[in-house]
C-alpha cells in the first residue's frame, strides 16, 4: 500500500479517503482525511471533503431521527 511505502505523503492518505468515500465508508474515510491535514494542515481539498461528509452524515442522522 502506498501509505506504508510514503507514509509522510500527505496525497497518499487523501487518496485513501477518496478510496473509503467511494466504498461509502464515511467513517474510514474521515480517518484518512484528518491524518492527511496532520501531515499538510492547509491542503484544503481535504478540509473539503471533511465537511461534505460531517454534513452528509448529519442529514443521514437527521432523516433517521424521528
Amino acid at each position: 500500500m502506498a501509505v506504508e511505502i510514503a507514509p509522510h505523503f500527505a496525497v497518499n492518505h487523501f487518496t485513501l479517503g477518496n478510496v473509503y468515500v467511494a466504498m461509502e465508508e464515511f467513517e474510514k474515510a474521515l480517518v484518512w482525511y484528518e491524518s492527511t491535514l496532520k501531515l499538510q494542515p492547509e491542503f484544503v481539498p481535504a478540509k473539503n471533503r471533511i465537511q461534505t461528509i460531517q454534513c452528509h452524515l448529519m442529514l443521514k442522522k437527521g432523516r433517521r431521527s424521528p
